[in-house]
């Protein structure tokens, strides 16, 4: 009997391991997409404003985004502009206009991710062309590299305003 009870105590410390919950699809996980992009054209620059996601698609708090990429694509202004379809992590038929990244902290310290719920305004001036009609779509991505699905699409004709 007293062999027995190492073996037994082992069996009901490895049982208590580990966390009691159900597993996650790794896919809920994701923050969610921004949902308020808007753009418009001011001064010779088409200006975005949004703001950032604070929850995921699991409905848990979001708290570390690391990342925010915009992306644009261009055309006449015919028919409906470009899908926004996510492939490995970047918007396809879209370039990558500019990426906001979350601020380093001192030396040593750990990155300060972006702040949750904050709004985020942005310019564009690149190779603006009158009469072009521009289509913006944003991505975010967590501390672990999960990248949200893309925000609605804005678009803008631009022009001298």
């Amino acid at each position: 009997m007293t062999r027995l009870w190492p073996a037994l105590l082992a069996v009901l410390a490895l049982g208590a391991c580990g966390k009691k919950a159900a597993p996650v699809n790794p896919a809920l996980r994701v923050p969610v997409p921004v949902t308020d992009l808007r753009g418009e054209v001011h001064d010779g620059a088409v200006e975005l404003a949004w703001t950032t996601p604070t929850r995921r698609a699991d409905n848990t708090r979001l708290r570390d985004i690391v990342a925010a990429r915009v992306y644009r694509t261009e055309d006449e202004g015919v028919g409906d502009p470009r899908p926004a379809l996510l492939v490995r992590g970047r918007i396809a038929g879209y370039t990558e206009l500019l990426t906001l990244t979350a601020m380093p902290g001192p030396p040593g310290a750990v990155t300060k991710p972006l702040l949750t719920g904050a709004l985020v305004q942005v310019t564009d001036r690149q190779g603006l062309i009158e009469g072009r009609r521009y289509t913006y779509v944003v991505i975010v991505e967590d501390g672990e590299g999960r990248v949200s699905p893309p925000s609605s699409r804005v678009s803008v004709t631009f022009g001298a305003a």
